[in-house]
């Protein structure tokens, strides 16, 4: 996954199984941490950076402009 930073409205897959969560919050500065909504598990969790970009993949980006 690249460096730059999801927005609200992404959806994302951990490459390991196929449930699709939405990311419904960005949170940090020096640091990034993604609130991802996962309809799976009737819950949001929130994630970070590194395990967005080692274990996940982008189902479909946002049209955002910017994180929030």
């Amino acid at each position: 996954m690249s460096d730059n930073k999801l927005t609200v409205g992404t959806l994302v897959r951990d490459k390991h199984y196929p449930e699709v969560g939405i990311v419904i919050a960005v949170a940090g500065c020096d640091w990034i941490e993604y609130q991802v909504y996962a309809p799976h598990h009737g819950k949001a969790i929130w994630l970070s950076k590194q395990y967005i970009e080692m274990e996940c993949v982008v189902v479909k980006a946002s049209n955002k402009k910017k994180h929030l």
